[in-house]
């Protein structure tokens, strides 16, 4: 069996001295969280469990439970935004350096594939920017302008529909890079037998993911994290009825 890790994003939750401690890790390795945020990531980690799902970003905002996301603007672009993303083993670096931050939740990474789920091969952040500065090159520069004060919005819910009515030079931009990202996603994903196959014969590394389309059953975890302690569905039972 192969543990796919989903920790709880701790965006919103932290305030610019956090994010600097974030941002020099090696000057400040052990960056105490406040009270409020480490209470803010557990309610949220709650919160996703008693609604029973994992949601996707585009999902969330559909329902009307956005919160902010760790994707980048092109991983929109591209339509990223429709998968709940998943690594392989736990991330050291969050572990060692601030563990009363961590919540979250552990798959079984085969189960998840035979319910569907794709097993992305490398990174595509690096191809996708390359990707936007090459498309850029065909609009003039007013319209440069608008695509990159218009798209290039972190961490905010983008209207494309609407941006795309209001904006002919985006709604060109967004089916050139959508098109061309499907491209990019194809070399990099696999699904089913093949995914398996990998999986089975070389073991993950560190650069593989798992993209579960629109929600994922927070049922069918097999772990559990809670302030980085790693408990069974039992624990879990017996933590969670006296929290």
């Amino acid at each position: 069996m192969l543990e796919a890790y989903h920790l709880i994003s701790r965006k919103s939750l932290e305030n610019n001295e956090i994010l600097s401690a974030i941002f020099n890790r090696d000057k400040a390795p052990h960056w105490p969280y406040s009270a409020e945020i480490i209470s803010g990531i557990k309610k949220r980690f709650i919160d996703v469990y008693n609604s029973g799902y994992l949601f996707s970003y585009k999902r969330r905002c559909e329902l009307d439970l956005y919160n902010p996301s760790d994707l980048k603007p092109v991983d929109f672009l591209a339509g990223d935004d429709n998968y709940i993303f998943l690594s392989f083993g736990r991330r050291d670096e969050y572990f060692k350096d601030w563990p009363e931050a961590n919540y979250g939740f552990i798959f079984d990474a085969f189960e998840l594939i035979k319910m569907g789920a794709t097993l992305r091969t490398h990174d595509l952040i690096k191809p996708y920017n390359d990707l936007w500065d090459k498309l850029l090159i065909g609009f003039s520069e007013p319209e440069k302008g608008n695509l990159e004060r218009l798209c290039l919005r972190e961490n905010k819910p983008v209207d494309l529909t609407k941006l795309k009515q209001n904006f002919p030079e985006i709604q060109k931009f967004c089916e050139l890079f959508y098109m061309e990202a499907k491209n990019l996603k194809s070399s990099a994903d696999l699904s089913g037998q093949e995914a398996l196959a990998l999986l089975e014969k070389n073991g993950p590394n560190s650069d593989f993911e798992l993209l579960i389309p629109q929600r994922l059953p927070v049922s069918k975890a097999i772990k559990y994290i809670v302030a980085s302690e790693i408990i069974s569905k039992s624990e879990f039972a017996a933590w969670i009825s006296t929290t």
